[in-house]
């Protein structure tokens, strides 16, 4: 359970960002840095202006710990551009710069004044790169203090100032790029795809840097990745990839390369993850990059998938060491944990429970670490989890449910931290642009009212008394506006909790019998070992599963009374034939599923019903359970678009005994079956040609 290739591909994009931020400028080799030094030593006071700015800018992006070089060289533009009156737009780049310093140095208090000072500025210049930066930074200072909902807007803001002043196409890219990659940091995956794809027309511009280009594939294929369109995401970070070769920056192509092993782990072709991440180390090395831990890890998962557990061990080791080495020691833990799990699968049970052990204090070092920072509730999520599994595995239930509780409890916390932050930033973005255009309209009134007032004083005192009842009438129509956009807001918040108050209901009902389906298969796994007891606890665990995918389903949309039919049946059917792979039965589906949505009263008794007939065809209709012939077809539609439905069930297997009879049961099964078709006030029909064939016929409930 520790670092899936989800979580690793977040790490590594938060490690790729933070060395792309402000202006994007080349590296300059020393001969251009002295070149700049002499230039200083021989212009005129002006004419130093820019050097400094352009020292002070090469710090910021290349050398971001020597602060003082920063600081310098812009306060030295500063100051110089204060003496001269044609120079407000350089002060405008200094204030930037020594904004910038300070957020490095985490001086936000220090740090707000200068960027807010750029900001007021360039709106009074109307200086449109004056604009985008100054927003730009505002929006870097916010999200540094966690402050997402106003930070995006400003990148919105400054992404906005860049289309509306028709910014150079390298420009816009860049800020599309680090808005973007706020948006994933943030797991606001459709914003950045609509963001992203609004821009690819602008990259074939020779303005804009092979960088650029390969930092803006990196998040295009990171996205199809989270989509899990992986095809695609495999040719946007190869093609990233190039153009970092092009441009012979190494260190880049670090996390496009690890994403692409991530993505062969996912899909089960560990070779082809091994080589990539064996090539992401070599790289690593080259570079004398300390990024390599994940790389270690990713090796590790996959020979203990392929059961090479020497291999294994051999690379969870050294991922363990190196996380040592750097005190990470939720990471360690992990290996540790895993290392303990091949020594599991060896047989070595006193060496893996001494790993076990030693993952433990780990994970409880780490979860106190980051309880008393109050940072990364993901990781002691994740943390608990472990511990959970390794006191499972050692029969210490009492102290694994424990865990698991805290597990819940912080995993339930990062999702609820996560809607919040979503619905707080759309409302305070809606928000702030309508108050932002009645500042526009205010402006421009006071402009008019103001020439107006010097070029027609002599007006009849009659014009005069109309104009302030044209006021006083737009103030009335006004404030009428805003109480009905106050009241309107009011009703759109309410709405807004009571979703998230049914997603929150729905969500925990569907832990909790997650939870329950948990302990039944720890029971199953550990403690039962009467076979026929076994089955019962299995198809129960099937059973309360079949019911929790309906609450997954719920919460996850839009609706809360409805599911999709088609994906919880394909969802039920997978969970079914998991539970079965222990067996190596052997079964082909064919699915005639009508798309629609279907009440809940409908769906649970629906589920309940699949979950008991498929079952049965696993244990009982094949003779041969690895035939490849094996088959089961399910039909389930609606009878003209009635509240009626259907549902057929047919298995070509060796059919029901002579003596079946569907009114003479003594199977609790088949009775749970008839009970609940009656209850859906309908009728069961069962054929025994070429194999057996179950029809019902039910109505959907009636909500009230």
């Amino acid at each position: 359970m520790i670092f899936t290739s989800k979580t690793l591909v977040r790490i590594l994009l938060i490690i790729f960002f933070y060395g792309y931020t402000y202006g994007q400028v080349s590296e300059k080799n020393n001969t251009e840095l002295d070149s700049l030094h002499r230039l200083i030593k021989q212009v005129d006071t002006k004419e130093k202006i820019d050097p400094f700015l352009e020292l002070s800018l090469y710090y910021s992006k290349i050398d971001t710990e020597n602060l003082d070089s920063i600081r310098y060289y812009a306060n030295q533009a500063l100051v110089l551009s204060k003496q001269y009156e044609d120079t407000e737009e350089k002060k405008v780049e200094a204030y930037i710069s020594l904004c910038y310093a300070d957020i490095y140095a985490g001086n936000f208090e220090k740090a707000t004044p200068y960027a807010q000072e750029a900001l007021a500025l360039s709106k009074k210049l109307d200086y449109g790169d004056g604009l985008l930066f100054s927003n730009k930074a505002l929006g870097r200072l916010l999200i540094d203090q966690e402050n997402y909902t106003e930070g995006l807007y400003y990148y919105n803001k400054a992404y906005e100032v860049a289309n509306k002043y028709g910014a150079s196409k390298d420009k816009i890219i860049d800020v599309a790029i680090d808005l973007s990659t706020e948006y994933l940091l943030l797991e606001y995956t459709q914003e950045a795809s609509n963001l992203l794809v609004d821009a690819t027309k602008l990259l074939d511009d020779p303005s804009v840097s092979l960088e650029s280009k390969g930092i803006f594939y990196t998040n295009l294929a990171f996205i199809n990745q989270d989509n899990k369109n992986y095809e695609k995401a495999i040719e946007y970070y190869n093609l990233s990839i190039d153009y970092y070769k092009q441009d012979n920056n190494l260190t880049f192509q670090m996390a496009p390369m690890s994403n692409m092993a991530n993505i062969y782990q996912d899909i089960q072709e560990y070779r082809k993850a091994i080589d990539i991440h064996e090539q992401t180390l070599e790289l690593a090395n080259t570079i004398n990059n300390s990024s390599n831990g994940s790389a270690l890890h990713g090796i590790g998962i996959c020979y203990l998938h392929l059961e090479e557990y020497d291999k294994a061990k051999k690379y969870f080791l050294k991922s363990e060491r190196f996380h040592d080495s750097i005190n990470y020691t939720f990471r360690e833990a992990g290996s540790a944990e895993l290392i303990g799990r091949v020594n599991l699968k060896q047989n070595k049970k006193k060496e893996a429970r001494t790993y076990f052990e030693k993952a433990s204090e780990l994970f409880l070092e780490s979860i106190a670490f980051n309880k008393n920072n109050n940072i990364r509730k993901d990781e002691i999520s994740i943390a608990y989890l472990s511990l959970s599994e390794i006191d499972s595995i050692y029969k210490n239930p009492e102290r694994s449910l424990q865990y698991y509780k805290q597990h819940v409890i912080y995993k339930d916390s990062v999702e609820n931290e996560r809607k919040i932050k979503i619905a707080e930033r759309i409302e305070f973005a809606k928000e702030t642009e309508k108050k932002n255009q009645e500042i526009i309209v205010l402006e421009n009134q006071n402009k008019i009212q103001q020439v107006n007032a010097e070029k027609q004083r002599y007006l009849e005192i009659g014009l005069m008394i109309f104009l302030v009842l044209v006021m006083l009438l737009l103030g009335v129509v006004s404030n009428r506006y805003r109480l009905k956009q106050k009241a309107l807001k009011i009703i759109e918040e309410k709405n807004e909790e009571n979703q998230l108050l049914m997603r929150e209901i729905h969500h925990r009902v569907k832990n909790n019998l997650q939870i329950i389906s948990s302990l039944l298969g720890t029971q199953i796994d550990k403690h039962i070992t009467n076979n026929e007891l076994k089955a019962i606890l299995q198809e129960s665990q099937n059973k309360i599963k079949s019911m929790a995918i309906i609450h997954q389903n719920l919460y996850k949309g839009n609706q809360f009374a409805k599911v999709s039919v088609s994906s919880y049946i394909r969802e039920l059917i997978d969970h079914i034939q998991k539970s079965f792979e222990k067996d190596n039965t052997k079964i082909q589906f064919d699915l005639d599923i009508d798309p629609k949505q279907i009440q809940i009263g409908l769906a649970v008794p629906l589920g309940l019903i699949l979950n008991e007939l498929i079952t049965n065809c696993y244990k009982y209709a094949f003779s041969d359970k690895n035939a490849i012939n094996n088959s089961i077809k399910i039909v389930f539609n609606q009878i003209d678009d009635s509240s009626k439905y259907r549902l057929i069930i047919k298995d070509n297997g060796k059919g029901l005994p002579q003596d079946f009879d569907l009114n003479n049961l003594s199977s609790f099964g088949m009775q749970l079956v008839q009970g609940l078709v009656e209850q859906l006030h309908g009728e069961i029909q069962i054929n025994q040609e070429q194999g057996t064939t179950f029809t019902m016929h039910m109505e959907e409930p009636t909500t009230t």
